[in-house]
């Protein structure tokens, strides 16, 4: 998984600017989570069995701006499902788009 600095056109036309947390699915094996925040934020990942788990953790300091996050998550024929933890807590896409 890596952050993007510079996002594929496709991929940006999907992003839905008022989703906080999207998923946006591709048919070549590659997932990209979008996440809106005024925080910093630090990632962990982990995979089990059909499972990938994206652990993402705010810090307290906040910035006036909003910051989107584009994660590329290159996923393996194996995993069917994405679960996102949100500072330990699960959480659910506000939007998910595939193409």
């Amino acid at each position: 998984m890596t952050e993007l600095q510079t996002i594929p056109n496709d991929v940006q036309m999907k992003i839905n600017p008022d989703s906080t947390l999207q998923l946006i699915n591709t048919k070549d094996d590659i997932a990209y989570i979008v996440y809106n925040t005024k925080k910093t934020i630090t990632t962990d990942l982990e995979s089990k069995e059909d499972t990938v788990k994206l652990k993402l953790d705010e810090s307290n300091d906040t910035s006036k701006k909003m910051k989107q996050h584009v994660f590329k998550l290159t996923l393996d024929s194996k995993h069917e499902i994405i679960d996102v933890y949100l500072n330990g807590k699960s959480a659910v896409f506000d939007n998910v788009t595939g193409s």
